[in-house]
């Protein structure tokens, strides 16, 4: 409800941030009526690419056993995070397919 009230008073843009894909995703309050109760959609910024995966670690799909399917967001593009300083917290992290890094 306060973002869309900021909305109408400013063009208020969300974005979605996280230290291995720094920005990819956005969503504008400002371009969603206004009379919508939901949240705008996020999207992609050009440039990125988006891939829903089935959760391949038992122990994480385990959490979610009452989901029917429950899947894990990848993302490739010129943000996405060369790797981690220690070569143990790259293991698994990241993903090189068609000569992009996924994470």
């Amino acid at each position: 409800a306060v973002a869309r009230q900021w909305a109408s008073h400013v063009h208020l843009i969300d974005l979605l941030i996280s230290s291995e894909c720094w920005l990819s995703l956005y969503a504008d309050w400002t371009a969603s009526p206004s009379d919508d109760s939901r949240k705008p959609p996020f999207q992609r910024l050009e440039g990125f690419d988006i891939d829903l995966r089935p959760l391949t670690d038992e122990k994480q799909a385990g959490k979610f056993e009452a989901c029917r399917d429950v899947r894990e967001l990848w993302i490739a593009g010129p943000c996405v995070c060369p790797g981690y300083t220690s070569a143990d917290f790259n293991t698994g992290s990241f993903e090189i397919s068609a000569g992009r890094r996924w994470y």
